[in-house]
């Protein structure tokens, strides 16, 4: 989150962040690899991957069916099962799964786009990206 001081990007350094990790990840991982599409910058990429990584393994355990949680439509409070958080993670995945690729991981490029279909290869994930 920006936090409350927009368009000053300092967050929150008051603790009171809002708690959405699901919303967070997938933005984060969505974020750097179209940074890097535009670029060709994979600096970012090389020096957090474990981070990347680390987000991406929460979004694969939790984005499926989301728990009570709170999302970019915060004004409703929290709430399960719901389907954007659920979209944001899976794109998040297979965002992960493209870094994967440009890092030239491919073991770990076919794992996160295996992760993100969940044996539904129906959605042309690789199209959104």
């Amino acid at each position: 989150m920006l936090g409350s001081t927009y368009p000053k990007a300092i967050g929150h350094g008051d603790g009171n962040a809002e708690d959405m990790p699901l919303e967070e990840c997938g933005n984060i991982l969505i974020m750097a690899v179209s940074y890097i599409q535009k670029t060709g910058d994979t600096s970012i990429i090389t020096r957090h991957t474990n981070l990347l990584t680390q987000w991406t393994g929460y979004l694969v355990a939790e984005a499926l069916i989301p728990a009570y949680r709170i999302g970019t439509d915060d004004f409703a409070g929290a709430l399960a099962n719901q389907t954007n958080l659920a979209i944001k993670g899976v794109i998040g995945i297979q965002a992960m799964a493209e870094i994967s690729g440009i890092l030239g991981n491919t073991a770990n490029k076919q794992h996160y786009s295996v992760s993100a279909l969940k044996s539904d290869d129906t959605f042309p994930l690789d199209t959104l990206l």
